[in-house]
């Protein structure tokens, strides 16, 4: 049986996603923050293209945005996101694979992780032998 060309394909057409109010972009964070380890840096990032991506609820009408620096923090404070864990984390798993200090702190840094907890957790001399050696090995 063949199709004519004005027969629907069977496809449905997508819709706009709805736009996002605070409650809906709090629930899309919290659902992101449950599947994937995050810095804050990374959720701020991950809220604000959702909130491009989609719209915002009252921005036709001139409204702020909901307040992503607000969220963050109030994720930060119930400890959802440990900046400091997720570096340890990243760094040692980027170690394993056997990467230098310097890529360690260029992919921390592009996490959104400060300075002064980048210098925390940067491999000491032994850990960058170990690094050198599993690269070796690959």
């Amino acid at each position: 049986m063949t199709r004519s060309r004005n027969a629907p394909s069977g496809r449905r057409e997508r819709r706009a996603p709805r736009p996002l109010d605070q409650l809906a972009l709090e629930e899309l964070a919290l659902a992101y923050v449950a599947r994937f380890a995050t810095s804050a840096g990374r959720l701020t990032s991950y809220c604000r293209r959702k909130l491009r991506e989609r719209g915002h609820v009252g921005a036709e009408e001139g409204q702020p945005p909901p307040d992503v620096e607000a969220l963050v923090a109030r994720f930060v404070a119930r400890g959802f996101v440990d900046d400091a864990g997720f570096a340890r984390a990243k760094a040692g798993s980027l170690l394993r694979r056997g990467y230098g200090g310097r890529r360690v702190g260029q992919t921390l840094r592009a996490d959104g992780i400060d300075e002064p907890t980048r210098a925390a957790v940067a491999p000491d001399e032994c850990a960058r032998r170990e690094a050198a050696a599993a690269d070796a090995r690959r």
